[in-house]
């Protein structure tokens, strides 16, 4: 898969988990991630642009 910026975090998450902390460094934002319930629904609507 590539990593595009129209890309849904969650669809990056489940092939790269290891991409969780760097995505967090990046874009404190996405620090709502380590949340279960946050992360069921924000990651499915996220993308990286």
């Amino acid at each position: 898969m590539s990593i595009l910026i129209h890309r849904k975090v969650g669809q990056l998450l489940e092939i790269y988990p290891e991409a969780e902390s760097l995505l967090i460094e990046w874009v404190l934002a996405f620090k709502n991630l380590q949340d279960p319930v946050l992360r069921r629904t924000v990651a499915k609507i996220a993308t990286l642009e």
